[in-house]
């Protein structure tokens, strides 16, 4: 037998070695979790038993329905006790489905108030002169 190259390590520490790294959870090898779940399980995987969010999981977008604003000669825009704004230069607002509270103040005239409901996907429009 002529000389043979060796790395250092016998056959049976090689053996031994190798059947170690397939065993290794970091290795991906047979006793990993990635092996006994039968998948590849990427950092941003969730963890076994978690059910992963769907679509359906996330909130519900709101839905709006559209009012339109006609007040001469002008008038501050009241949505359920909060200020959105005078009128003109607004003229529309997206407003959640259901009812609503509007009101037009307008430091000169007597004010205007009403209730209405806003339909998804629908609009309506509030046109108010105000008259001496």
């Amino acid at each position: 037998m002529g000389p043979r190259a060796t790395s250092g390590a016998t056959p049976s520490t090689a053996a031994r070695q190798a059947a170690e790294a397939k065993s290794s959870p970091a290795a991906g090898g047979l006793d990993s979790p990635a092996s006994k779940a039968g998948q590849a399980i990427s950092p941003g995987s969730p963890a076994k038993g978690a059910t992963p969010a769907t679509a359906t999981d996330a909130p519900a977008a709101p839905r709006t329905g559209r009012v339109q604003f006609v007040i001469k000669p002008w008038g501050e825009v009241i949505v359920d006790g909060k200020s959105r704004g005078v009128s003109p230069p607004l003229k529309t607002l997206m407003l959640s489905e259901g009812r609503h509270k509007i009101e037009i103040r307008n430091s000169t005239f007597r004010g205007y108030a009403n209730e209405i409901d806003v339909k998804a996907g629908s609009s309506a429009s509030i046109a108010y002169s105000f008259t001496q």
